[in-house]
C-alpha cells in the first residue's frame, strides 16, 4: 500500500533529479575578462637635471632649462653667461672689460675726463684730462740759459747758481714732474774724445739734488757732439752747441721719454 508519505518522498526525489539535470545542462559562465591596462614609462633623464632626454641638448651633463646644458662661460673670464653683463668680452668684476672710452690708455675709473684725451706733456699726465704746461714750468724746458762751466770741465761757475736756484724753485712747485738733463758739446777733437757732456749733465743733477730735488725725479744723458744746433765750423756755432738742456719726461708704458 502506497501511503502519502511515500508519495511525498517520491515527489521530492523527482524534483531533485530534475534540478540536478538542469544544473548539469547549464554551461557555467566564464569569469569576466580583466581589462588590459598599460601606463607608459616616463622619458629618461640620464643626467638627473630635471629635463627629459628628448628635450635635453646635453643629456649626459646636468644643465639648466630650457636646453638642459650647463651655463656656459663664452668669453672664459670665469663669469657664467647667465650672470655676465658682457658674455662675449672677458672682464671684471661684472664680466665686462674696464673701458677706456677716449683711448688715452687711462682706464675710465681712473680718468677724470673719460671723453677727452690726456695731453702727454709730462704735467699731470695721470689724470686723463687735456692740459697745458704752466708758464713757469714751460719756461725751464729746453736749453738752460745762463749756465756755464769752467773750460773743458764739469765745474759749474758760481755765476750760474741763481739760474739753478730758479729751477729748484719751479721743480719744488711741481713735485710729480720728472725731467731729463742732457749735456751737449761741440765737435772739437779734444772734447769729442771725452765724456764731458755726461759729466756736465751729472753735475747739474748733483746740484739740484743737493738742494732738495729728489734724485729719482732726474735722469741724465750725455749726447756729446751728436745733436748740434749749429755748425761746428765757427766759434759762434760751437758756442751754441755747447749746452745743457732740460726736458720733461713722459710715462709711456713701463718707460719714460722726453715730451715732444
Amino acid at each position: 500500500m502506497i501511503t502519502c508519505s511515500h508519495m511525498r518522498r517520491g515527489l521530492i526525489i523527482v524534483v531533485w533529479s530534475s534540478l540536478t539535470a538542469c544544473s548539469n545542462a547549464v554551461t557555467p559562465a566564464a569569469p569576466p575578462a580583466l581589462l588590459a591596462t598599460s601606463v607608459a614609462a616616463p622619458p629618461r633623464d640620464h643626467d638627473s637635471d630635471g629635463i627629459p632626454d628628448p628635450a635635453d641638448r646635453c643629456p649626459a651633463v646636468a644643465g639648466l632649462a630650457p636646453h638642459g646644458c650647463p651655463d656656459p662661460d663664452s668669453d672664459g673670464d670665469g663669469h657664467r653667461d647667465s650672470e655676465d653683463r658682457c658674455p662675449d668680452e672677458p672682464g671684471e668684476p661684472d664680466g665686462c672689460p674696464v673701458r677706456d672710452t677716449d683711448g688715452d690708455t687711462i682706464l675710465d675709473p681712473d680718468d677724470r675726463c673719460v671723453a677727452a684725451l690726456e695731453t702727454r706733456n709730462g704735467f699731470t699726465d695721470g689724470d686723463g684730462c687735456p692740459d697745458e704746461l704752466p708758464a713757469d714750468l714751460a719756461a725751464i724746458t729746453g736749453k738752460i740759459e745762463g749756465l756755464t762751466f769752467d773750460l773743458d770741465k764739469d765745474t759749474i761757475k758760481p755765476k750760474s747758481r741763481p739760474v739753478l736756484e730758479r729751477y729748484i724753485e719751479v721743480l719744488g712747485k711741481y713735485p710729480d714732474v720728472r725731467v731729463e738733463i742732457t749735456g751737449h758739446t761741440d765737435a772739437t777733437a779734444q772734447i769729442q774724445r771725452s765724456d764731458l757732456s755726461s759729466r756736465r749733465a751729472a753735475a747739474v743733477k748733483r746740484y739740484l739734488v743737493e738742494h732738495g730735488v729728489l734724485t729719482d725725479r732726474i735722469e741724465t744723458r750725455g749726447a756729446g757732439p751728436d745733436e748740434p744746433l749749429d755748425t761746428n765750423k765757427t766759434a759762434a756755432g760751437r758756442a751754441r752747441n755747447r749746452r745743457i738742456e732740460l726736458e720733461l719726461l713722459v710715462a709711456h708704458g713701463p718707460g719714460w721719454t722726453t715730451s715732444p
